[in-house]
C-alpha cells in the first residue's frame, strides 16, 4: 500500500501542473481578446468610419480561438478526475457482498400459481420491516392490519409513519423483515408477481398537473363538474384565493406539469382535483377491496374501517 503513495503524489502533481498551465493560457488569451475589445470601443467612431467592424471582429475571434481548445483540454482533464471518482463508487457497488436472504430471480420466476381471486381479504400478520439502506431504523413494528374484501380500509397518520410502505410491500417492491402478508388466507409469495400487479391499481399522491388551464386541471376527473363545484373544491383546498390572483384566474395556463406554479400551489390544485373527484373515487371503490392512504380525515369519512399509524406502530 505504501508503494502507491509516490504514484499518487506524482499523478496529483502532474495533474495540478497541467491545470495550472491551461488556466494561465486561458487567462492570457482572454486578456488579449479583452484588449482588442477595449481598443475597438474606445475608437468606435474611427472603426465605423473606416468600415473596420469585420476586421476587428476577426482579430477578436482569432484571439479567442485557442481558448476554446484550452477549455476542451481542461474539461477533459477534469472529466478524467470525476470519472475516476465515479468509477470508485461503481466498483465498490460491484464488489459489495450479496444479501443471500434476497433472491430477485426467485421473485420473478413463473413457478408460482396464477390465482384469479385477488379481490379478497388482505391481511398483515405481525409485520416488521426496515429499508435495506436503513437497517437501524424500523419502519413497521409488529403490524397487524386486515383490509376486508369489497370494503374501503383507510390508513392515516403523520408523514413517514409507514402508510405508503404497506403498499410497497403489498406490491412486493420489498420483502418483510419478519411476519407474513396474505391474500384470501394464502401467503403473497404464492401469487405470481406479474399477475398480482396486473390486478392492483395504484393512484399516486404525487401532484402532477397537465399543460392546461387551472380550471381544466381541477375538472379533469369529473368532466361534468360545474363552475360552482370547481370553485367550492378550490376553496376547500385553500386554492381559490391564490387562483383569483393569477393573471387569468381559473383560465390561467399552468404550463407543462404545472411549471408556472409553485410546489405549494400545485399541491393545492391537485387537492382540489382530488376533492372534485371524490364522488367518482367512491363509485370506483364499490365492489373492490380498497386501501386509502390519507392525511385528512375528511377524505376517508366513508371508509369502512380506519387504522391510525404512528412511527410504524398501529395505535388506534
Amino acid at each position: 500500500m505504501l508503494c502507491l503513495i509516490p504514484l499518487v503524489i506524482g499523478s496529483s502533481f502532474a495533474f495540478s501542473k497541467l491545470t495550472d498551465n491551461e488556466t494561465v493560457y486561458e487567462l492570457k488569451s482572454y486578456a488579449e481578446a479583452g484588449q482588442i475589445v477595449q481598443e475597438a470601443f474606445s475608437s468606435l467612431r474611427t472603426v465605423i468610419s473606416f468600415n473596420g467592424a469585420k476586421f476587428e471582429q476577426k482579430r477578436y475571434d482569432k484571439e479567442l480561438g485557442p481558448t476554446s481548445w484550452g477549455g476542451i483540454r481542461q474539461g477533459a482533464l477534469f472529466g478524467l478526475s470525476e470519472a475516476r471518482g465515479a468509477a470508485a463508487l461503481v466498483f465498490r457497488l460491484i464488489d459489495e457482498g450479496k444479501d443471500e436472504s434476497i433472491n430477485e430471480e426467485e421473485v420473478w420466476e413463473d413457478n408460482t400459481e396464477f390465482i384469479c381471486n385477488i379481490n379478497s381479504d388482505i391481511e398483515f400478520h405481525n409485520f416488521n420491516f426496515h429499508y435495506p439502506s436503513r437497517k437501524d431504523a424500523p419502519v413497521l413494528r409488529n403490524l397487524s392490519v386486515i383490509a376486508h374484501a369489497g370494503q374501503t380500509t383507510a390508513l392515516v397518520g403523520s408523514r413517514g409513519c409507514g402508510k405508503s410502505t404497506c403498499i410497497s410491500l403489498f406490491l412486493r417492491y420489498y420483502e418483510p423483515s419478519s411476519g407474513e402478508l396474505t391474500i384470501d388466507g394464502k401467503p403473497i409469495t404464492d401469487y405470481n408477481v406479474q399477475h398480482l400487479r396486473e390486478n392492483i391499481g395504484v393512484v399516486s399522491q404525487e401532484p402532477v398537473l397537465l399543460g392546461m388551464t387551472v380550471y381544466e386541471n381541477i375538472r379533469f376527473g369529473k368532466s361534468n363538474a360545474t363552475q360552482d363545484e370547481i370553485e367550492e373544491a378550490a376553496r376547500e383546498a385553500n386554492a381559490h384565493n391564490f387562483i383569483m390572483q393569477l393573471p387569468d384566474k381559473y383560465e390561467t395556463l399552468g404550463g407543462e406539469r404545472g411549471v408556472q406554479l409553485s410546489g405549494g400551489e400545485k399541491q393545492c390544485i391537485a387537492l382540489a382535483r382530488a376533492l372534485i373527484v371524490q364522488e367518482a373515487l367512491d363509485r370506483a371503490c364499490q365492489g373492490r377491496t380498497t386501501i386509502v392512504i390519507a392525511h385528512r380525515l375528511t377524505t376517508i369519512r366513508n371508509a369502512n374501517q380506519i387504522y391510525v399509524f404512528d412511527k410504524g406502530n398501529l395505535v388506534e
